[in-house]
């Protein structure tokens, strides 16, 4: 950490540079992604994530982050083996005040609300960050800007929208534009999420509407989130939630709810086969912490589609796949019920700048999945190790 102080005259200086370096190594392993064992789909990753940049400073007028990102995946299957690479300027901006509010200027990460429709996706080994500008005064916040970075990247892809804060909770507008195949999406959201607290009894509601045009058809989506949360005491939290998104088509018109760029991990389930779109579901939970280093969390989720004639989605927002087919039935015939998934994970500070990662997931299919032809007949599995230095 350098600090540089000098006085130009009567104008006195001061100028800070802070390193910036994040290492992360994270090996997983699932089984029967595809839930057949007649399809040999079981596959190890090590991701590796290295960041290194600085943080800047000038008197109190400016300040700002660089940093690079490099990211590679190295996997082994039973057919094969392989890597993948990627190499990338993550963030690149500059703070500065104006008009009695902040004004951010470059390539940045974006962070509202629950995370549950703009969140940088950090659980990802590429994670998410915009060439955007983004202006926060009082209790608003605008921004509008470019995808940069992401793990399906896209050219066109462009975000804007602004938030209001208040003691009832804070309301966003978002718009999202893109193009995909020859079509283009343009979808306006308004978003609320509002906090409560009693006692020991806590909640978190978040509820969404969407309007405008998805490819060739009208959209009109909505998605609803209700967290209760229960102190037991210090140590111990009990929690229940329940999630809903709509799916399905009325005519010419689209009902299925777009999650836009979502941070999901562990917002329905750790496995990551569940997204926010076309979905309901019902988590229980514990979250224990014996020390103040080692956090423990047990969940357990049942999952089923809003509609039975539209796809299964995943935490990434794209259709589930099986083997040479899509877990979607237009006939609606093979129902809603997708299954369970069990979570057992938890995390330990080995000191402020390391930690240390584990979990394992077990997804038990129901009727939906089990329906698809050499599908359904074997449980999914998945289990993580992770560790993590940063400074």
């Amino acid at each position: 950490h350098t600090r540089f102080d000098c006085d130009w005259s009567s104008d006195v200086c001061s100028s800070d540079l802070k390193p910036i370096f994040d290492l992360r190594e994270r090996f997983e392993r699932r089984l029967d992604k595809d839930f057949s064992e007649e399809h040999q789909d079981n596959k190890s990753d090590l991701l590796s994530r290295w960041r290194a940049g600085i943080a800047f400073s000038y008197k109190k007028q400016f300040s700002g982050q660089i940093v690079y990102q490099y990211a590679h995946d190295l996997f082994w299957t039973a057919a094969s083996n392989g890597s993948e690479e990627r190499s990338d300027l993550l963030l690149g901006y500059v703070d500065f005040k104006a008009m009695d509010g902040k004004v951010r200027l470059g390539r940045q990460q974006l962070v509202k609300g629950s995370q549950r429709l703009v969140g940088p996706g950090e659980w990802g080994n590429t994670a998410r960050s915009w060439d955007m500008a983004r202006y926060s005064v009082g209790r608003w916040d605008a921004f509008f800007g470019k995808l940069a970075v992401n793990s399906a990247p896209s050219r066109d892809a462009l975000l804007g929208g602004f938030s209001y804060g208040s003691k009832y909770g804070e309301t966003m507008m978002l718009y999202r534009h893109d193009k995909h195949s020859g079509t283009q999406d343009d979808i306006y959201t308004l978003d609320h999420t509002y906090k409560y607290k009693v006692g020991k009894f806590s909640a978190d509601l978040e509820v969404a509407g969407q309007a405008g045009r998805t490819a060739d058809s009208k959209l009109e989506a909505w998605a609803s989130s209700l967290r209760v949360n229960y102190q037991h005491d210090a140590k111990t939290k009990f929690y229940v939630e329940g999630n809903a998104a709509s799916g399905g088509t009325r005519g010419d018109t689209s009902l299925t709810f777009d999650q836009f760029y979502a941070t999901n991990h562990t917002k329905y389930g750790i496995l990551d086969a569940q997204g926010w779109r076309n979905m309901k579901g019902l988590t229980l939970g514990v979250n224990y912490k014996p020390t103040k280093a080692l956090s423990l969390n047990a969940e357990y989720h049942r999952f089923g589609l809003w509609a039975a004639d539209d796809a299964w989605y995943s935490d990434g927002g794209k259709p589930n796949k099986g083997d040479g087919f899509t877990f979607k039935d237009a006939t609606g015939s093979k129902g809603t019920d997708v299954g369970g998934e069990i979570d057992f994970w938890g995390s330990y500070e080995l000191d402020k700048h390391s930690a240390f990662e584990a979990g394992i997931s077990w997804f038990k299919p129901g009727a939906f999945i089990k329906a698809f032809a050499g599908a359904g007949n074997q449980d999914q599995v998945y289990g993580y190790v992770q560790y993590r230095i940063k400074f």
